[in-house]
């Protein structure tokens, strides 16, 4: 669950809000704020989440991501895929600096490591730290993103858009927000084809401005493309149906991985296999580009204070009186025992840290 948008759990778990509210950033409150949208009781963000991508329960297909408000199966350049999101590492507070790394109740994520407040010059949007003047995904408020193609320049989105691009209204604003639309191809982006808001069917793509009907390899079923080697409902021919329990191998039949796969595994092709972005290390699957335990490779465990991005290990940033002092690890100067005031300057047995100074510890009380 997440519990800076659950109002059932908001903040943590079992904290409900009262009839009426919802969970924004955490927090009980009448409405959404940093350009959340209001979701039933629940407030979510339509740039990424696939429930809701777009719009209210506007439900992105299986094996599908949300991305700036539109399904599809890749997220952009400057986003990460955790399981079914596009998420910025870099300012994401639930997945700051890689998947699932989720920040203390109260902190932000700034530059990809959590940190108890935004450095000067950014703003708290909502876990998020943002320059409002610069940043094209919070450009003038919290939650106020550009379109496509658009750049944010001290506090507001430029209007032009590229040479062969046209700008085109979305039909749902985020609440808030003056921004709005994005500058698309309408002579190949199926969701303008020919013209703002000239979207082409499911089976359909935009060639010069036309939606036209395009199978490639498959096979055209009624008004659907599809692989006769693979899919149930057309197994080797049109119409041609699995039975239940049965998988589509090679355009024929077969019986789907017997009395079932264990737990954490699935079936594919009639054999269980660790799910798609994961494998198998010991007994269980893993995800080596984000499992700190595995990063990389299996059994390839990063330091207590390290996080897995990519398959490597990236040592956290140090804020305020911390260091690194020749390893991995912050430590604060000021409290560290082996490292009172300075790196390597260690106290005695009979001393602890106290502002970066070594101090005699006083005897018990007889």
């Amino acid at each position: 669950m997440d519990t800076r948008a659950d109002p059932a759990n908001c903040g943590g778990c079992g904290q409900g809000c009262a009839p009426g509210e919802v969970c924004s950033g955490g927090k009980c409150a009448a409405d959404c704020s940093c350009g959340l949208a209001k979701c039933g009781t629940a407030c979510v963000d339509w740039r990424y989440d696939p429930a809701h991508c777009g719009g209210c329960d506007k439900a992105c297909p299986p094996y599908h991501v949300c991305a700036w408000g539109q399904c599809s199966q890749i997220c952009s350049s400057w986003t990460t895929r955790c399981g079914e999101r596009c998420v910025a590492p870099e300012t994401d507070p639930v997945h700051c600096g890689g998947c699932g790394n989720t920040c203390p109740p109260g902190w932000v994520c700034a530059q990809g490591a959590c940190a108890p407040q935004c450095p000067d010059g950014s703003t708290d949007c909502c876990g998020r730290c943002a320059d409002l003047m610069m940043d094209p995904a919070n450009c003038g408020a919290c939650g106020c993103p550009c379109a496509q193609g658009q750049v944010c320049s001290g506090g507001q989105c430029a209007l032009g858009c590229a040479g062969g691009t046209t700008k085109c209204p979305a039909k749902e604003c985020l609440p808030g927000c003056v921004s709005c639309g994005a500058c698309v191809d309408t002579q190949s982006d199926p969701a303008h084809c020919g013209g703002c808001n000239q979207a082409c069917a499911a089976s359909e793509v935009c060639a010069k401005g036309q939606c036209v009907f395009l199978c490639g390899g498959m096979t055209k079923c009624g008004n659907k493309c599809v692989n006769l080697q693979a899919d149930p409902a057309n197994c080797g021919g049109c119409g041609q149906i699995c039975a239940v329990g049965e998988i589509c191998l090679q355009g024929k039949c077969p019986l789907a991985c017997g009395d079932g796969c264990d737990p954490g595994l699935v079936c594919q092709q009639g054999q269980c296999v660790c799910p798609f972005g994961t494998v198998k290390c010991g007994n269980k699957c893993v995800d080596l580009q984000h499992d700190a335990a595995n990063c990389g490779g299996c059994g390839k465990a990063c330091a207590s204070c390290e996080h897995c991005t990519a398959g490597s290990c990236v040592a956290e940033s140090c804020y305020g009186d911390t260091v690194k002092c020749g390893g991995p690890c912050c430590v604060d100067l000021g409290s560290a025992p082996q490292h009172c005031g300075a790196c390597n300057q260690a106290c005695l047995p009979c001393e602890y840290c106290e502002a970066g100074v070594c101090k005699m510890k006083q005897a018990p009380a007889r």
